[in-house]
């Protein structure tokens, strides 16, 4: 088990809303489908 995974097992199984912050592309492959992960970092501004 992953430690992501480990860390959200057990606040899920109480039925606690969990997510995890970073980059999805490191973090989808190591959690549950399913999993929430909102963005560690807002999205980059375009420069006018």
């Amino acid at each position: 088990m992953s430690p992501p995974t480990a860390l959200g097992a057990e606040p899920t199984r109480r039925d606690h809303a969990v997510a995890q912050a970073g980059h999805p592309g490191t973090l989808a492959p190591l959690l549950p489908a399913g999993a929430r992960i909102p963005p560690a970092t807002p999205p980059a501004k375009e420069d006018p």
